[in-house]
């Protein structure tokens, strides 16, 4: 029987590429995506969740520099999934918002998720959810002390 750090890194990985795989696949499979990375995805998404705040927020969140954000929001605006926002209170700064085609996009992403956390939780009892939840903020958690000043994390 495989030793048990074994199989929890080959479970690790195995679903972290087949969950961005398939995460693909899907969206590719809708129209009003189909034309679309899964970092423009997760951009749209990160937008979406950050509605008004500066780009340098929405950079944060998705633990890119400005300037590979400002390329990807170029496609974005090229596309039409964003529209940028010029705030009233001062006309240099500027937020970005969703149209209805980034919408759309969000709202397949966000059901995809959906789907695929019920599917598992609803075939567990709470305290394998709670021994689950541990489990993952206990990676996470090696993840920003191990690796922090390389994602920019402070």
């Amino acid at each position: 029987m495989k030793e048990t750090r074994l199989i929890l890194n080959e479970l690790l990985a195995k679903n972290f590429k087949d969950i961005l795989k398939i995460e693909e696949l899907i969206l590719k499979g809708y129209e009003v995506s189909s034309n679309l990375t899964m970092p423009e995805i997760h951009t749209i998404e990160s937008v979406a969740d950050h509605a008004g705040e500066l780009m340098s927020e929405i950079a944060k969140d998705l633990k890119i520099t400005i300037s590979t954000l400002s390329i990807t929001i170029n496609r974005l605006l090229e596309k039409g999934y964003i529209s940028k926002v010029r705030q009233e209170s001062d006309r240099r700064s500027v937020t970005l918002e969703l149209t209805d085609k980034g919408k759309a996009v969000n709202k397949v992403h966000k059901k995809f998720h959906e789907e695929m956390i019920s599917f598992v939780i609803d075939k567990m009892d709470t305290d394998e959810i709670t021994t689950v939840i541990m489990f993952l903020e206990k990676i996470n958690e090696f993840f920003i002390r191990k690796y922090r000043l390389e994602i920019g994390e402070e």
